[in-house]
Formats: C-alpha cells, sequence, structure tokens
C-alpha cells in the first residue's frame, strides 16, 4: 500500500473498536491531535502485525483492560485521550 492509499483510507474497524473499548473520544482526539498525526494512526493500525491479538483481545470478556498496552502500536497515543484513565475498559457492541 503507497503512503497516499494509507492516508485517504478510513480506520480500520479493529481501530474503532479500541476506540470505543478503551473511551478515546475520536473526534476529540482528531482536534486535539490532528489530522496529520491521526493518519499515521490509521496507517499503523492497517499494517499492524497484531491484527488476531486485537481482535482476541476486543472480543474477550474478561480480557485484561491494560493488555491493549502490550501489542497495539498506538497504544501510546490512545492513552492519551483515554476517557476512562483509571484502566476499566468497556465492553464494545459487535466486536
Amino acid at each position: 500500500m503507497d503512503h497516499k492509499t494509507a492516508l485517504n483510507q478510513a480506520p480500520p474497524k479493529e481501530m474503532a473498536a479500541m476506540m470505543l473499548t478503551i473511551a478515546v473520544d475520536p473526534e476529540k482526539m482528531a482536534t486535539d491531535w490532528g489530522r496529520v498525526q491521526l493518519q499515521h494512526a490509521v496507517r499503523r493500525c492497517h499494517g499492524c502485525s497484531a491484527l488476531y491479538t486485537c481482535r482476541y483481545w476486543l472480543g474477550d470478556a474478561h480480557r485484561n483492560p491494560r493488555a491493549f498496552r502490550e501489542f497495539c502500536p498506538n497504544a501510546g497515543l490512545l492513552e492519551r485521550f483515554r476517557g476512562d484513565r483509571r484502566g476499566k475498559a468497556r465492553q464494545t457492541v459487535g466486536s
């Protein structure tokens, strides 16, 4: 995938589910962090080698709410915009 294609793609469903699960407001993140940085995060997610780990974590009702930090290349960015900083992950719909 070339650079221009990656920048024009929508976030993968896993990224959207991750944001919902850990209480990240995508609009606030885009506004506060900036479009270019958010596009870099989308590109990292599209090229992530932990796709199956991510999907498993998102679908596990008994997941460790902090474990995403171990596999997600966007963990640092997402942590900055978490709504619930106590580490309590929320259930996602349809994950």
